[in-house]
């Protein structure tokens, strides 16, 4: 009974630490639309404000402070989309958004699965078609 206990103990504070894993991992990649950030090489103040459709918009004193904060807001959205495309692929979508995506995630693994069995064939095909294939003159 003691060892069923220390067992259950140990599973439950794995499940909270990858919990509180997945959770930090899933805030540190959202993109950040309030608040204030220190990035370097701005001269001076620079201010962002998002309008309700998502669309930045910059205001800075000087050019290259514009140009600076504008990578960094392109930034981070484009690193959030980026994950979203590293996971579409293999189909590994419900690590983050669960069992709606279940589906797309069955399919597009069977599409890569596909793709690689028909790649040994695609070679075989490529090795033999030179020597069974003679071009007529």
């Amino acid at each position: 009974m003691k060892l069923l206990k220390k067992t259950f103990l140990i599973i439950l504070i794995l499940l909270i630490v990858i919990f509180i894993a997945v959770l930090g991992y899933i805030q540190t990649t959202k993109p950040k639309y309030e608040g204030e950030e220190d990035i370097a090489n701005i001269s001076r103040p620079t201010t962002v404000y998002f309008d309700e459709y998502g669309v930045p918009h910059i205001y800075a004193e000087t050019q290259k402070d514009a140009m600076t904060t504008l990578g960094y807001v392109h930034a981070q959205d484009r690193l959030w989309q980026m994950e979203l495309m590293r996971r579409i692929a293999p189909g590994r979508l419900s690590e983050i958004f669960g069992n709606p995506v279940l589906k797309t995630d069955k399919f597009l693994r069977e599409l890569v699965s596909m793709k690689t069995r028909r790649k040994p064939l695609l070679i075989l095909i490529r090795i033999l078609k030179p020597i069974f294939w003679q071009p007529h003159i």
